[in-house]
């Protein structure tokens, strides 16, 4: 069937390269990986929709996320367009809040290697792993171009602990904007997705609340200028306190399942308690998923 809702509907034309549309097509039906799901459409070869879902160990496990792409006249010979439904949230240094992807790939960022950048033999199949693989990362504030230069310091590693908790109050928002304004050619896919995942996330999420009121952990890192302010609720003043990296180690060093140190900072237990986690449970109500919200 044809698109009615989609991102690039009146670029036109598109691809006519039908043999190779098709090859496209099959390589994608025989090769993705778990987490990717594609749309295309016969009437409408040059257009596609895809749906990524976070994988674990990172701050956007808890959501699918929803790309359009666009087969231009010259493809493969240049390559696809591709957006991300972003809802306004700036949701990784190279996913903006406009939708625009950043991605060598894409030819929308200079790579570091020749290898990194479009050529004919190219595939959509790459351009959806390298999302998956190299943009929904475990610890996406390296992905700011030169803060790789911060890997193994004190500096990054407190700068990467606060941008993952923005990033998953962000993810939260997202998955709260997705249930309530689903892509129409998605509505199913991503509904069976929180449908298998809102019980899980929701626990964890007031399982850090609760062990921040057990343990009493006060102390806020500094959130880096990249990081999505937006996460945070404006009207809450927070206040943020430099955590020396002994603290960090001593509290835990490494990431959990959803890409957290824990005990996570006050600022971000503020913020999931007052506004991200009771909007997230009311989309799941409306949509008959969730139970009493409870205390939080």
């Amino acid at each position: 069937n044809a698109f009615t809702e989609h991102s690039y509907l009146s670029n036109t034309p598109g691809c006519t390269n039908m043999k190779r549309v098709r090859q496209e097509w099959k390589l994608l039906h025989r090769s993705l990986p778990e987490g990717i799901q594609v749309i295309a459409s016969e009437t409408q070869p040059h257009l596609l929709q895809a749906m990524i879902s976070g994988p674990m160990y990172t701050p956007y496990r808890n959501s699918p996320y929803h790309f359009a792409i666009f087969l231009p006249p010259q493809f493969p010979l240049v390559p696809p367009s591709a957006n991300i439904r972003s809802y306004g949230l700036r949701l990784n240094p190279n996913l903006y809040a406009n939708g625009h992807i950043c991605l060598s790939l894409l030819g929308t960022w200079a790579g570091y290697q020749q290898c990194e950048t479009w050529n004919e033999a190219s595939t959509l199949l790459q351009v959806l792993i390298s999302i998956q693989a190299l943009v929904l990362t475990k610890e996406p504030y390296y992905n700011e171009a030169g803060y790789h230069n911060h890997l193994g310091t004190s500096e990054g590693r407190q700068n990467s602990r606060a941008y993952n908790e923005q990033i998953y109050l962000l993810v939260l928002r997202y998955l709260t904007m997705l249930l309530k304004n689903p892509p129409l050619h998605f509505e199913k896919e991503i509904l069976s997705f929180v449908a298998k995942n809102w019980e899980g996330t929701v626990q964890r999420a007031k399982q850090y609340l609760k062990e921040v009121d057990e343990n009493g952990f006060t102390g806020d890192v500094v959130v880096p200028q990249t990081a999505a302010e937006d996460a945070v609720d404006p009207e809450q003043k927070v206040d943020k306190k430099m955590v020396t990296s002994e603290e960090l180690e001593k509290h835990s060093n490494f990431l959990n399942e959803d890409g957290l140190i824990l005990p996570v900072s006050r600022g971000f237990a503020v913020s999931l308690r007052t506004s991200v986690l009771p909007q997230l449970l009311i989309a799941l109500k409306e949509k008959g998923l969730a139970v009493e919200e409870g205390e939080l």
